[in-house]
């Protein structure tokens, strides 16, 4: 992670960004909370899973 300052048109704070990252295998979820699936479960498009982009 990268944790840079900010100052724009008077808002002022810390932001992170998130590099290189390497996935390996699931695990543990970290925070405990909702998996992605759940998420956005009634937004799935299955032509997608098919090799179709969104910009298809």
């Amino acid at each position: 992670m990268n944790f840079y300052p900010f100052n724009a048109n008077g808002n002022r704070g810390i932001a992170a960004g998130i590099q290189n990252l390497f996935k390996t295998h699931h695990g543990e979820l970290l925070a405990g909370g909702a998996s992605a699936e759940s998420d956005f479960a009634d937004v799935v498009d299955n032509d997608f899973d098919e090799g179709e982009g969104l910009l298809d």
